[in-house]
């Protein structure tokens, strides 16, 4: 059986992580799971019937439509979904000994050289987006057209001005 997108076919989702190189039976066999895994955390946030609207949107080169851009929005997102799965997952594969996924992984700039903190990071960065863009892709009318912006503030407060000279008498 072969394993699909929701709104992306798995060779596309494949060009768009740089892995179609991966020909070794182990990687494909992560790749497909990762694939899965974004297909339900698609389905369970968004709901069959909403998923079926964007799918009719049809993919454009260049969204010009908020259709469009909503149909994009969703390509980019299954796209960082597996991602993030495949930057869980990938060390397991390379002790699999896939030499040639292993090749193409480490062209990416995240995962060369990269220490478990950095690929956190960038696990946390795509998780954030995730949820933003599922926010969007909701279609909650009331967000249509808006920005979600959050502030980080300090939990110390800034000194006000003079309150850090000495004085000398």
């Amino acid at each position: 059986m072969a394993v699909a997108g929701v709104f992306l076919t798995k060779t596309l989702i494949q060009s768009r992580l740089r892995l179609t190189g991966t020909s070794s039976a182990d990687g494909l066999a992560i790749i497909d799971d990762a694939i899965k895994m974004a297909r339900g955390r698609l389905y369970d946030g968004l709901g069959i019937s909403r998923v079926s609207v964007i799918k009719t949107y049809g993919q454009v080169d260049n969204p010009a439509t908020l259709n469009e851009l909503t149909r994009a929005k969703a390509d980019m997102t299954e796209v960082k979904m597996v991602k993030v799965q495949l930057l869980r997952s990938m060390p397991s594969l390379f002790m699999d000994g896939a030499a040639q996924v292993r090749t193409v992984w480490n062209d990416e700039g995240i995962s060369r050289r990269a220490g478990e903190t950095d690929i956190a990071q960038e696990m946390r960065r795509l998780e954030n987006e995730i949820v933003d863009a599922m926010k969007d892709l909701a279609g909650d009318a009331d967000a249509a057209g808006t920005y979600h912006i959050e502030t980080v503030e300090s939990d110390t407060v800034a000194p006000l001005p003079g309150d850090t000279m000495a004085l000398r008498i």
